[in-house]
C-alpha cells in the first residue's frame, strides 16, 4: 500500500468479484468509515510499512557477511548460522532469503534449507507442501 496514494478505502471494491461483499445486497457490510477513522487507518498502515522497512534493513545487516562474501569460500556453518538468526522468531520466504543472502533460490534450498529442515534446525510453514507458493522457513522454538 502506497501511503502517498490518494485512493480512499472503498468497501464496494470487491463487490463485482464477490456479490456477497456488496453492502447494497448485504446490509451487514455497510461500512461507513469516518474521515477520522480513515486517517487512523492510514497512519497505522504507514507505521506498519515503516516497521517492515526497518525489519528488512535489520535483515540486510544481519546477512551482509554472507551476501558480501565469496559464494564458494564462505563456510557452510557461517551461512547456516546466519539463516538461523534470520529465521529466529519470524518466517522468511525462500525468495527473501535468497535476495538477502545473495544466493540463487534453488541452490539455497538444496544446499542449506532442505538439510536444515531435515535435521530439525528449521521448519517449513507448509511442511506437507514443500513447493507451496507462500512457503516460508522459521526456526523452531524449544517447545516444537
Amino acid at each position: 500500500i502506497n501511503p502517498e496514494s490518494n485512493s480512499k478505502i472503498n468497501p464496494e471494491s470487491n463487490s463485482k468479484i464477490n456479490p456477497e461483499l456488496n453492502s447494497k445486497i448485504n446490509p451487514e457490510l455497510n461500512l461507513e468509515i469516518s474521515p477520522e477513522d480513515e486517517k487512523l487507518i492510514e497512519k497505522q498502515l504507514m507505521k506498519e510499512q515503516q516497521f517492515q522497512l526497518e525489519k528488512w534493513e535489520l535483515l540486510k545487516e544481519l546477512s551482509k557477511t554472507v551476501r558480501d562474501g565469496s559464494k564458494r569460500l564462505t563456510p557452510t556453518e557461517v551461512i547456516e548460522d546466519t539463516i538461523l538468526k534470520m529465521c529466529d522468531g519470524q518466517t522468511i520466504s525462500l525468495n527473501d532469503l535468497a535476495e538477502l543472502l545473495g544466493r540463487e533460490s534453488s541452490a539455497l534450498r538444496k544446499t542449506y534449507l532442505n538439510p536444515m529442515v531435515n535435521d530439525g534446525r528449521l521448519n517449513r510453514v507448509y511442511p506437507t507442501k514443500i513447493n507451496h507458493p507462500k512457503q516460508g522457513y522459521y526456526k523452531p522454538t524449544n517447545s516444537e
